[in-house]
């Protein structure tokens, strides 16, 4: 229901619990599976780095896996935004006021310090070998904004 809703917020503080990761294992690979990540919008990219990025530092070697591929899924979907948001608003000046641009900008910003943060924990085990063509799509998309 609260996906049906697009209750992000709801659906992350769920999902959230350290108790529940195999839950949000599920909620992602059935995001991927289906292919519902068109349906996924900067609010939800922008909550679900932080989750994805505690998976990381599981020890249960599927939940790794499972937050790599869905944050290469976010990647894919929302580097272009993150960048060209970054980089145009980079260009206004101070004094221009606009609201929804600078909402929209914080949010890339928090974005990208959430993706910068997950670069840090990429594994550098058999596991990170799986997945060895996103560290550097990650770095370039990291200096390239």
């Amino acid at each position: 229901d609260l996906w049906a809703r697009g209750d992000i917020a709801s659906i992350s503080s769920i999902l959230n619990m350290p108790q529940d990761h195999a839950v949000f294992c599920d909620f992602a690979r059935a995001v991927v599976q289906q292919r519902l990540d068109s349906v996924l919008n900067l609010d939800a990219c922008l909550v679900l780095l932080p989750i994805l990025r505690d998976l990381l530092s599981s020890k249960y070697d599927d939940f790794v896996a499972t937050a790599l591929q869905f944050i290469e899924v976010l990647l894919q979907n929302f580097s272009g935004l993150i960048a060209d948001t970054r980089k145009s608003c980079s260009n206004i000046p101070e004094r221009q006021l606009d609201l929804p641009r600078e909402d929209r900008l914080r949010k890339c910003n928090a974005c990208h310090d959430h993706f910068r943060e997950i670069h840090k924990l990429l594994p550098e085990s058999q596991l990170g070998s799986r997945f060895a063509g996103f560290k550097p799509t990650l770095q370039a998309f990291l200096t390239g904004c």
